[in-house]
């Protein structure tokens, strides 16, 4: 299937809603190390926001062709700031739709039907350099939000597709990226199936509207992580559960917890994740106070990740 078929496809398809995209994860910050923790600054993370290169196209058929290759000539190519949507940087009009579709007296479509003569094109390249700290580390590619549908290829290579406009899709990228210049291309498409499913009330805007940023991980890493808390007025007794799960090499890997606040620290503890790297803890009966408008107490929990007992990730 060539590039041209491939596009089509997972437009028109309802079933296909993404493809190599990362699981969903929450979002939160780590560090490899409690120097790094300590300073604050996230340095497996790297911002692409900034001055892009970009083609509009008023539908398909006006599509830049083969734009995402390496050799490709961007001279002709326009400026356009990311984040930032399509139609506030003179690309396109912005349009309110309130109970009716966006193409509804433009052409006749039944669901899953997608729009040919409307369906508008942004064709966005941006180059890079790998920061020294996310190298021979897995390096994935986080869009924030992007609407509608995007496909994505770094240095000519297909990465993958989504159609979340308002949730992240994430892409792991670490097999194609090279030393020096990267070249990563994003084909934003106005419409695809999943258009169907957005008739809210709201003005439409298109384009890559949320931040982009390139992370990587540690060799054993916190991915998903779910912390509930609790307090009972009656024993005056709080509660902490502890719910996460861990990629990479985490077998015979433990998680440090260490709740704390600004006297000092209130319980602390260890356990060791499970064969699927998953871990469940329930801090029980903790002398806490309770927050409140009039005294908004707080309390910070961190984990550390160990190997062996030397800390190879902090999750604050």
């Amino acid at each position: 299937m060539n590039t041209t078929e491939k596009i089509q496809t997972y437009l028109n398809d309802p079933k296909i809603v993404s493809v190599n995209t990362v699981d969903a994860h929450s979002d939160h910050k780590y560090f490899e190390s409690l120097a790094e923790f300590s300073e604050g600054e996230m340095k497996l993370r790297q911002s692409l926001n900034g001055k892009w290169k970009i083609h509009y196209a008023q539908n398909t058929n006006q599509v830049l062709k083969d734009f995402y290759k390496t050799e490709f000539d961007e001279t002709d190519l326009n400026f356009i700031n990311v984040p930032g949507h399509l139609e506030l940087q003179g690309f396109g009009s912005p349009q309110y739709v309130n109970t009716q579709y966006p193409w509804d007296g433009k052409e006749f479509l039944r669901p899953p039907q997608v729009p040919q003569e409307s369906n508008a094109v942004a064709s966005y390249v941006k180059h890079f350099t790998l920061n020294d700290a996310l190298k021979d580390k897995k390096v994935f590619i986080s869009f924030q939000g992007v609407a509608t549908s995007i496909f994505v290829w770094v240095n000519g290579n297909f990465v993958g597709y989504s159609e979340d406009s308002f949730t992240p899709s994430e892409f792991e990228i670490s097999d194609y990226l090279v030393e020096g210049d990267n070249k990563l291309a994003v084909a934003v498409y106005r419409y695809s199936t999943a258009s169907w499913l957005e008739d809210q009330d709201f003005w439409r805007l298109y384009g890559i509207f949320r931040d982009v940023y390139l992370y990587a991980i540690p060799k054993v890493h916190v991915q998903d992580l779910f912390v509930k808390g609790d307090y009972d007025y009656q024993t005056k007794a709080g509660q902490l559960d502890i719910d996460l799960k861990t990629v990479g090499d985490y077998e015979d890997k433990k998680i440090k917890y260490v709740l704390s606040d600004h006297e000092g620290i209130v319980t602390e503890g260890d356990a060791s994740v499970n064969a699927d790297g998953e871990l469940y803890v329930s801090l029980e009966d903790l002398q806490i106070k309770p927050w409140s408008a009039e005294s908004p107490k707080l309390y910070n929990l961190t984990l550390h990740v160990l190997d062996d007992g030397q800390v190879v990730e902090v999750v604050p």
